[in-house]
């Protein structure tokens, strides 16, 4: 059976020996290779990949296959798979963050990818990770619009706290959406743009506390 061949790369810090005002700041980040192993073809073009501590990484595949989130070991060893949507057009990114609905905590599918320029409409499904051991994990679907309902490819994104950040992959400059978590109660449903950056073709993005 055809396999691909799978690396995973964890960026490992020791944030208590960070000083920004040192010459010795960037020697205190490191890549370390922390696993290998083989992925079958359920994980072929895999679009977004999230680590959730420990031992376990969720991934999500492109347009063209079905809608499910998947959960494995950092072999590779599929885990469990979890359908977040009856049909997807075109997943890209995960990211986690507090869940909308509650304090828990969510993982986030977008379902924002726009290669040809026809979406008006985007989705993103919110999974709250305690429900995801039972037999109906609890999702809960967003559809949203960018500003005008302009048809932006967008392929990265992040959350911090109750703000999701979307990056739009352009070629050249990266305008940056923020949307509220509220957007899936009564707030608005259309991300605001907040910055306009000097990069080029995003397509993955994720945030940390320092």
């Amino acid at each position: 059976m055809s396999s691909l061949f799978f690396s995973a790369f964890l960026l490992l810090s020791d944030l208590s020996l960070v000083n920004a005002h040192s010459s010795d700041f960037c020697t205190n980040y490191t890549i370390a290779k922390v696993s290998s192993g083989e992925l079958s073809l359920d994980l072929f073009e895999m679009s977004g990949l999230l680590s959730l501590g420990g031992k376990q990484l969720a991934h999500v595949q492109d347009s063209g296959n079905d809608p499910f989130l998947i959960l494995t070991d950092r072999s590779g060893k599929v885990e469990q798979r979890i359908r977040f949507a009856e049909v997807s057009t075109d997943p890209e990114e995960l990211a986690r963050g507090v869940c909308p609905f509650n304090e828990g905590s969510c993982i986030y599918v977008m379902d924002t990818g726009d290669n040809f320029g026809w979406r008006g409409t985007r989705n993103i499904w919110a999974i709250e990770e305690s429900t995801m051991k039972t037999a109906k994990p609890r999702i809960e679907n967003l559809i949203f619009t960018f500003p005008g309902a302009e048809r932006i490819d967008s392929e990265a994104a992040a959350v911090v706290g109750k703000t999701i950040f979307l990056f739009a992959k352009e070629k050249k400059h990266a305008r940056v959406f923020a949307l509220d978590l509220s957007a899936w109660k009564d707030g608005p449903k259309e991300a605001k743009q907040i910055a306009d950056l000097p990069y080029t073709m995003l397509t993955g993005a994720s945030a940390t506390k320092d």
